[in-house]
C-alpha cells in the first residue's frame, strides 16, 4: 500500500462511522434497517475481497463491516451489563475490535508489511473452524445449560484476559514498528533489527502471549468450558512450533546476539524455553 496513514484514516473513519450508525438504528428498533445495513456490508466486503484489487475499497469494506459488529455487541451490552453481562455482546466487541485494530495499528506502525490480509480476516480456514465450533458450542449449553452461560464472575474473568492479550499484541506491534509482520521472515530484511527493548526486555515474543491470552480469554469470556480447554492446547501448539521455527531463524539472523538474549529473557509463552 503507497499511502498507509490514508488508509488507516479510511478505516477509522470507516469503523467508527459505522459502528455509530448501526448502534443509532437498533436502539431506535429499526432492525429492518440494521438487517439490512449489515447484509450489505457483509457482501460487498465479500464481493471486494473476492472480485476487486482496489486496496482502500477493501479496507473501506472491512471496516464497516467490523463497525456494524462492534454496535452490534455495543448493544447487547447495554441491555443489563451490571447485572448479567451480555457475553454474546461483549464477544462480538472484542472480536470486531481484534481485527480492526490489528489493521490500525500496523498502518500506523508498520507500514511496509501493510495490506488488506493485515485484518486477520482471512487468516487461516482453521482460525475460521475454531471460531464457528465456539459459537456451536455456545448454543448448544446455552439451550442444555442456560444458567451456565449466566456467570457474570467467568465473564469478567475471561475480558480481563482478553484487554491484557490485546494491549501486549498491541505493544508489541508499536515497540517493534517496521520489524513487526505477521508472517514468519525467511529471509532477513534490510529494516529487520533485533528488537531487545521496551516489552521485550520482558518477554521474547509479547505478541504470541497476547495472541495466547486473548484467543483462550473469548473463550473463558463466552463460558465456554470445552474450546477454553481446546483453545489453550491447540493455540499453544501451534505457538511452541512457530516460535521454534523463528528462533532457528533469529539464530540464523543474529547470531550470538540473539542466543545471549534468549538465555536472559523467556518466551513469554509456558513451557516454551
Amino acid at each position: 500500500m503507497e499511502t498507509p496513514f490514508r488508509h488507516a484514516v479510511a478505516s477509522f473513519l470507516c469503523f467508527s462511522s459505522s459502528c455509530v450508525i448501526y448502534f443509532y438504528l437498533l436502539f431506535s428498533d429499526k432492525f429492518l434497517c440494521c438487517s439490512i445495513l449489515f447484509s450489505c456490508c457483509a457482501v460487498v466486503c465479500i464481493i471486494h475481497f473476492v472480485i476487486n484489487d482496489d486496496s482502500l475499497r477493501q479496507v473501506v469494506a472491512c471496516s464497516m463491516l467490523l463497525g456494524c459488529v462492534y454496535a452490534m455487541g455495543l448493544y447487547l451490552c447495554t441491555k443489563g451489563f451490571w447485572r448479567q453481562p451480555s457475553c454474546v455482546g461483549l464477544y462480538l466487541c472484542v472480536l470486531s475490535f481484534f481485527h480492526f485494530s490489528e489493521f490500525f495499528s500496523i498502518a500506523l506502525f508498520s507500514s511496509k508489511s501493510l495490506s488488506t490480509d493485515s485484518f486477520l480476516l482471512n487468516h487461516s480456514v482453521e482460525y475460521w473452524i475454531a471460531a464457528i465450533s465456539s459459537w456451536f458450542e455456545y448454543v448448544v449449553e446455552l439451550y442444555q445449560f442456560p444458567s451456565a452461560k449466566r456467570q457474570p464472575l467467568v465473564t469478567y474473568i475471561g475480558l480481563a484476559l482478553v484487554l491484557i492479550g490485546e494491549l501486549l499484541r498491541k505493544a508489541a506491534i508499536v515497540n517493534a514498528g517496521d520489524c513487526f509482520t505477521h508472517l514468519v521472515s525467511f529471509r532477513r530484511r534490510p529494516e529487520h533489527q533485533l528488537i531487545t527493548n521496551g516489552i521485550y526486555s520482558i518477554c521474547r515474543h509479547p505478541s504470541y502471549t497476547g495472541w495466547l491470552l486473548w484467543s483462550v480469554g473469548t473463550q473463558v469470556l463466552l463460558c465456554n468450558p470445552i474450546c477454553t480447554v481446546l483453545y489453550a492446547v491447540i493455540s499453544w501448539k501451534f505457538l511452541a512450533e512457530r516460535i521454534r521455527t523463528e528462533e532457528l531463524l533469529l539464530v540464523l539472523f543474529f547470531g550470538t546476539k540473539y542466543t545471549k538474549y534468549r538465555a536472559v529473557v523467556p518466551s513469554g509463552i509456558p513451557f516454551v524455553r
